[in-house]
């Protein structure tokens, strides 16, 4: 993934990412690629990066883009067809399907479907998976 990297408060959020979003998609760097956010929670806080899924190997990351490897693994999802202000719903889905299922959930998210029209595919990763049914699903 190459993208903007969202550095502000997390009350700010709500005004940085959108303001990321113009800038990242009026750098051309999408060009054809899928749209995504990424967040993790790190050491030193929330981090938040909107940008396109791209092989960083194959493509120069523009100057005020940042590379983000996304690395295999197993990760809870779920896809979201409703409304974009409603994303955090969906993400709250999987933390309780994890809770019910017994499975520990990473810092990592993921939401890829950031174009015109269409559903979101939401993704967390999966530290430790428990007795459950398989977190492939919804």
């Amino acid at each position: 993934m190459v993208g903007e990297l969202v550095a502000a408060p997390f009350d700010r959020l709500h005004v940085e990412v959108p303001a990321a979003w113009r800038r990242f998609t009026a750098s051309g760097v999408a060009h054809g690629a899928a749209l995504a956010e990424a967040s993790f929670t790190t050491e030193s806080g929330y981090v938040e990066v909107v940008g396109a899924l791209r092989d960083v190997d194959a493509v120069a990351v523009p100057a005020g883009h940042v590379p983000v490897l996304v690395p295999a693994g197993r990760y809870a999802r779920l896809v979201h067809a409703g409304e974009l202000t409603r994303i955090a719903d969906g993400f709250a889905r999987i933390y309780a399907w994890a809770d019910a299922h017994a499975v520990t959930l990473g810092g990592r998210k993921l939401d890829v479907g950031y174009h015109a029209e269409g559903p979101h595919e939401l993704y967390i990763d999966i530290l430790e998976h428990g007795d459950g049914p398989s977190a492939s699903g919804e």
